[in-house]
């Protein structure tokens, strides 16, 4: 039978023990949900198991039956498949479908036959539309799509997801789980790393923790739970304007985003909501002057252009952490733009301390999990002194108590500092998330405290 079985196995990066005396199987047919804190060891597993890291373990990692040590890596690599937290890692080619090929080019597979594994493919995956677009073009959630499909037209038996559905709407998340749960029933070994625990309790075979150094395997029945509801408004909000944006036109390529759009964005916390690929980053870089757009943008009673002085008014916090990095290590990253006041720094350093980022100062930003990653750029960004802060997917790779801790940092910092998040994970912000704003249909429209509340 196929599976992958570690035995004994310990585990180590630098001096952090990860795993110590593991032994677990992860059998044919069986979709898996694995989760655990953010550091603690999941993303530097599975890079282990798909053989991409040629880190030092302890232990044996058997692949059906045959031990990784006497495996070469295509060997490995043709049989078990991993989708990476950040997705545009992972390409090569301009488009979806010139990746496609390129994956199959790879395994050497006939011409012939090409063309119908790519459209199942394609199908299962659902990226039909997106297959000849700009893989650069693409957002965050619609990478992820296309990440998925160049897996699944390798057809690995073992497909490793970590936080594959971070940057994914709430109906494609239930879409892409059910394709997923379709690949277990059909012998495929699915095992994926999620902080967000919803739409899995009627599809997922084991629910594993990785807590203490171990893989402890719980009850599935802690999954279930009612359908979620987010309240992202309230009642008493400030009527005050802060970013006003005037019959604007906003365009990606040929495809149109928004269209002959004005609203006014107010003082507080705003959560912009809207399915993949709508045009919602794309929207906070035209904000911060980063992308064209036709029409005009005010920021209070002052007309932003693209120049200098913008930055003094308000700054984008990006999907990608790495993209946000200016220094080599986490200390000087946190030095490179530091706190003016007194209280920042020791805000700045407290949270490093809660966080448990003390003993990483001294390393690499490249060498960080994805989610502490994203924990040193949010450190470094709600320091900053800037009256606006736009935030895109914040809380990618971050665990529910650490979503919360900045949650709370930015209603802390909400007397004297807007906000704008945009976020497919609702959980962390309500409650806290003073306006609601969705973009659907080529506009803006902001949802009424009576119609706040939000049902997956």
């Amino acid at each position: 039978m196929a599976n992958i079985t570690l035995e004994n196995l310990t585990l180590k990066r630098q001096n952090q023990v990860l795993l110590e005396q593991v032994n677990v199987q992860f059998e044919k047919g069986k979709m898996i949900l694995l989760t655990g804190d953010t550091g603690s060891g999941k993303s530097t597993l599975f890079y282990l198991l798909a053989g991409l890291s040629e880190m030092n373990y302890q232990g044996k990692i058997l692949l059906n039956g045959v031990d990784y040590q006497e495996l070469r890596s295509f060997e490995v690599i043709q049989q078990v498949g991993l989708v990476f937290q950040n997705p545009s890692q992972q390409f090569t080619m301009k488009t979806l479908r010139r990746e496609l090929y390129f994956a199959l080019e790879n395994q050497c597979l006939k011409v012939e036959e090409m063309p119908e594994r790519i459209r199942m493919a394609i199908k299962q995956a659902k990226v039909e539309e997106i297959l000849d677009q700009s893989l650069n073009t693409l957002s965050g959630g619609e990478k992820q799509r296309a990440a998925l499909a160049v897996l699944l037209v390798q057809l690995p038996q073992f497909i490793l997801l970590d936080e594959p559905f971070a940057s994914v709407d709430p109906s494609s998340r239930k879409e892409l789980i059910t394709v997923l749960k379709g690949l277990a029933q059909a012998g495929k070994t699915i095992i994926i790393t999620d902080h967000d625990y919803s739409d899995y309790a009627e599809v997922v075979d084991q629910f594993i923790s990785l807590e203490q150094q171990k893989l402890v395997f719980k009850p599935v029945s802690q999954l279930k739970e009612q359908v979620p509801s987010y309240e992202l408004t309230t009642a008493k909000a400030s009527t005050k304007q802060v970013l006003t944006l005037t019959d604007v036109t906003i365009k990606q390529k040929q495809k149109l985003l928004l269209e002959d759009t004005s609203i006014s964005i107010k003082k507080g916390i705003t959560t912009l909501t809207g399915v993949n690929g709508s045009g919602k980053s794309t929207l906070l870089k035209a904000i911060v002057q980063q992308h064209p757009y036709r029409g005009k943008m005010f920021y209070q009673m002052n007309r932003l252009r693209r120049r200098r002085k913008i930055y003094q008014w308000l700054t984008l916090i990006v999907q990608e952490a790495t993209k946000q990095y200016v220094a080599v290590t986490v200390e000087k990253e946190l030095q490179f733009s530091p706190p003016k006041s007194q209280q920042k720094r020791q805000r700045q350093q407290q949270a490093m301390k809660d966080l448990g980022m003390e003993e990483w100062l001294t390393k690499s930003v490249y060498h960080l999990s994805g989610g502490q990653q994203k924990i040193v750029q949010l450190v470094v960004m709600l320091s900053l002194d800037v009256p606006l802060l736009l935030l895109d997917e914040p809380f990618t790779g971050l665990d529910s108590a650490t979503c919360q801790y900045f949650m709370q940092w930015i209603k802390d910092l909400s007397n004297e500092c807007d906000f704008v998040i945009v976020s497919h994970r609702l959980a962390p912000i309500s409650g806290y998330s003073d306006h609601h704003i969705e973009l659907s249909n080529k506009t803006l429209s902001a949802i009424s405290s009576q119609e706040g509340i939000v049902y997956e």
